[in-house]
Formats: structure tokens, C-alpha cells, sequence
């Protein structure tokens, strides 16, 4: 009987894992969703700028959320 807990101990903590992921995986694709619009918004307001430009915003943009 011990084993049959044992398993079914590990199963719950596995789920438990992937539920995690999952929901670490969305949270990310929320993000990137997110500063892709904030990178958008920002081209349309400057209208056009030089792609030297847009790799410092970027990297700046980076600076700041770490």
C-alpha cells in the first residue's frame, strides 16, 4: 500500500509542475504580446526612426524590466 501512495504523491506533484509551467507559459506569451504593442505604440508616435534607434530602445526598453 505504501508504493500506491508513494506514486500517486509523485503524480499529484508532477501535475502540480505542468500546471506551472502552463501557467508560466502564458504569462510569458502575455508579455511578449505586451511589449510588442509598447514597441508598436512607440514607432507609430515617433513615426520613422532609424533601426540604430530602434535596437537602443529596445535594449533600454530591456535595462528597465530586469
Amino acid at each position: 500500500m505504501a508504493s500506491i501512495g508513494g506514486t500517486s504523491s509523485v503524480d499529484s506533484t508532477f501535475s502540480d509542475m505542468q500546471k506551472q509551467e502552463q501557467d508560466f507559459q502564458i504569462k510569458s506569451l502575455e508579455f511578449s504580446t505586451f511589449q510588442d504593442g509598447n514597441k508598436a505604440a512607440m514607432s507609430a508616435v515617433q513615426g520613422k526612426s532609424s533601426t540604430v534607434d530602434t535596437m537602443c530602445q529596445t535594449l533600454r526598453q530591456g535595462a528597465h524590466v530586469s
